[in-house]
């Protein structure tokens, strides 16, 4: 019987026995060349430069079961019954798990295009960056009505509270939630709501604004706001000069058709088409997501389809309050509810 010393060899190319003098199919591999070799009675054939199985386009072979180090190396054991090739190891059967180490290459997916420290490979073969916000520049912060409270409590450092404009509001005990109203008198243009106490976002740090408002028993001549402006006043027009914005409206004399989205700087107006249908004394959850630095804005109510408005967005280093309001048409009085207001920037 034959033993596996016999079976195969390992040596340099020098010291390699002619074919004739081993058994046929005995394996030799050239340690200095890197070249498995197999003797046929009468001469050697090199598993290189060839094609079909065992062939290495590069004239290296690394045996099967030696570790295959996915940056170019070969580590043998000249113990290994077979050979593969180094530039055919896809079509072997590596075992990563103990027959690989090392990493692979950048440059091997996709050439590298799109690599670097804030990307991740991606299932379908792409570089794509890494999702989420870096906490040491995101911005969270909320407003919550408590129980028998006129203003909400405010959650971020250095805001204690919103300030109340116009008519103050009243506390509202409702079946969802406790709200604080904020309705007017029955003047034309009196209002009733409620601002941040400082400018808390640029629209260029993506934020995201999500408000619980409610409405009352009447949405006859009404103008009600929920979102950011640069003004610290509750808009008394549909179109308010000199004014950026980022807000819902629903306004009767607009003929607004429901909730829409008001994109506005201080020179020019965009109104989304109806974002969500309105209703008395309902409950809706408005949110609005600032997107590519201030390049757009969806606009979605109640967990709903967006509405993309694109254009006359503020300036990217416009800094804006949060505010909700009010505002009294043809000397009726105008309401709107605030139960809570959460917003974030990534």
């Amino acid at each position: 019987m034959a033993k596996l010393s016999d079976v195969i060899q390992r040596g340099t190319a020098a010291a390699q026995p002619v074919a004739t003098a081993v058994s046929i199919g005995t394996l030799y591999f050239q340690s200095d060349t890197g070249l498995l070799q197999r003797s046929n009675g009468s001469a050697w054939e090199t598993y290189a430069s060839g094609s079909g199985a065992g062939a290495a386009s590069g004239g290296v072979v690394a045996p099967i079961g030696s570790l295959i180090d996915l940056a170019g190396t070969e580590f043998d054991d000249p113990l290994i019954p077979f050979g593969i090739p180094r530039d055919n190891v896809s079509g072997a059967n590596v075992l990563l798990g103990n027959g690989v180490v090392g990493n692979l290459p950048v440059a091997n997916l996709n050439s590298g295009s799109g690599a670097s420290s804030s990307t991740f490979w991606r299932g379908d073969g792409t570089w794509t960056a890494a999702g989420g916000a870096d906490p040491s520049t995101q911005r969270i912060g909320w407003a919550l009505t408590l129980p028998t409270a006129s203003t909400p409590t405010f959650g971020i450092t250095g805001i204690s509270s919103i300030s109340a404009l116009g008519t103050a509001g009243t506390s509202s005990s409702q079946t969802d939630s406790m709200y604080i109203q904020y309705q007017t008198t029955a003047s034309t243009n009196n209002t009733s709501g409620a601002i941040t106490g400082v400018q808390i976002v640029q629209d260029r740090w993506n934020p995201k604004i999500i408000a619980l408002v409610r409405t009352s028993s009447s949405l006859t001549n009404v103008r009600l706001w929920c979102g950011l402006t640069d003004a610290a006043t509750i808009p008394t027009a549909d179109n308010p000069a000199n004014t950026n914005m980022i807000t819902f409206r629903y306004s009767t004399a607009a003929a607004d058709g429901g909730w829409v989205g008001v994109c506005q700087t201080a020179a020019a107006q965009t109104v989304s088409g109806t974002v969500a249908s309105i209703a008395t004394s309902t409950a809706y959850t408005l949110q609005m997501q600032v997107n590519a630095a201030g390049g757009n804005v969806d606009f979605s109510v109640n967990g709903g389809a967006n509405t993309n408005v694109s254009t006359n967005l503020p300036a990217g280093t416009v800094n804006l309050y949060w505010f909700v309001g009010s505002v009294s048409i043809s000397n009726s009085q105008a309401t709107i509810l605030l139960g809570r207001m959460y917003f974030q920037t990534t």
